[in-house]
């Protein structure tokens, strides 16, 4: 079951920018447009949705984006959905004019959505009509049987066999000439009461712009250990850890600094001869790079403490992803985790 961090809904705009020069097209206002744009060319390109204002101007939003990267002949797409710290990656086949894109299928959670409808099973032969790789369904079956006539099957049925439940992200995108721009339809799959369902993801269909702005395509792992707080100091003790949570009505002022602390067991530990350092993305942005860790003694062990203060350079609600690095032995510089949190500035 796919899970987001943050979902943001985007509306449909229609916009007159041109790109360069090759192919000539007249856009609905009767503007030529100069587009060299095609499939071919669309490998190493990063894209944005062009975002509809209140007064019905049009602004490129890096909060949905997507990657288009080539490997051979063989596209990929790295896409967040309209989340600032979820990455989705996708594997793509050329179809006529478009790029037809979907997620890796996830087998176990197929079978699962399998095995839980009244009088159906997972079989290897059913689970390759939704995903012709599948071979074993052993480890689906195992998971299955943990809940089979427990007071949790319930619950299990439910998660396992609803629409809302997102099995595989679904992506066309096709060159539209007329605009110099990408039109991607945003859908996913679920399997209902047995069988296949498509139904569309809020992004819905939108065009999207090319960028050339540096963008996060991290994808964050870990949204439960780094922790926003109105104090600098380093909790001694888990239950000190007093963070600002927006649910619980915490916010910060536009000029107050907020602290984060990264509180996780991983990359804790110091190791001899390493530094460590991390890079902080604001929104999808570059905020903070290669800010040196503090590397302290405690209770006799070398520990890395990953944490910094910030102001908020805008009202709203702010994401913040911390990407946490090493180096050992004068060695390249190697990531260790991707973590995450919000906050909401007033």
């Amino acid at each position: 079951m796919r899970l987001s961090l943050l979902t943001a809904l985007a509306l449909t705009a229609l916009s007159l920018t041109g790109c360069e020069e090759k192919k000539s097209k007249i856009n609905l206002s009767g503007e030529k447009i100069d587009c060299a744009l095609t499939l071919d060319t669309l490998a190493g390109t990063d894209w944005v949705i062009e975002q509809i204002n209140p007064d019905k101007t049009v602004t490129p939003n890096p909060g949905t984006r997507l990657r288009i990267t080539k490997e051979g002949d063989k596209y990929q797409v790295k896409y967040n959905v309209g989340s600032f710290a979820d990455m989705y990656t996708y594997n793509c086949d050329v179809k006529n004019d478009e790029l037809v894109c979907k997620e890796p299928a996830k087998l176990i959670d197929f079978c699962k959505a399998l095995s839980v409808v009244d009088g159906s099973t997972c079989t290897a032969e059913k689970l390759k009509e939704f995903a012709p790789e599948a071979t074993d369904v052993e480890t689906a079956l195992a998971d299955v049987a943990k809940f089979k006539d427990k007071p949790e099957w319930k619950q299990f049925v439910f998660n396992n066999n609803n629409l809302a439940n997102k099995l595989q992200g679904l992506l066309w995108a096709k060159v539209d000439t007329k605009t110099c721009k990408l039109r991607i339809t945003d859908m996913y799959m679920t399997i209902y009461n047995g069988k296949r369902v498509e139904d569309s993801n809020p992004v819905g269909t939108n065009p999207f712009v090319q960028t050339k702005d540096e963008l996060l395509w991290e994808h964050c792992a870990d949204s439960g250990d780094l922790f926003v707080r109105k104090s600098k100091d380093h909790p001694a003790k888990p239950e000190d850890i007093a963070a600002c949570f927006p649910n619980q009505g915490c916010s910060f002022g536009a000029t107050e600094e907020a602290f984060y602390h990264y509180l996780g067991q991983d990359g804790r530990d110091a190791k001899d001869g390493c530094t460590y350092s991390y890079d902080l993305w604001l929104n999808g942005k570059p905020f903070k790079k290669d800010i040196p860790a503090e590397i302290v003694d405690n209770a006799g062990k070398k520990e890395v403490r990953w944490s910094t203060g910030v102001t908020f350079p805008a009202p709203g609600q702010q994401v913040m992803v911390m990407v946490r690095s090493q180096s050992c032995a004068g060695g390249a510089k190697e990531k260790v985790e991707v973590s995450c949190n919000m906050a909401v500035v007033k």
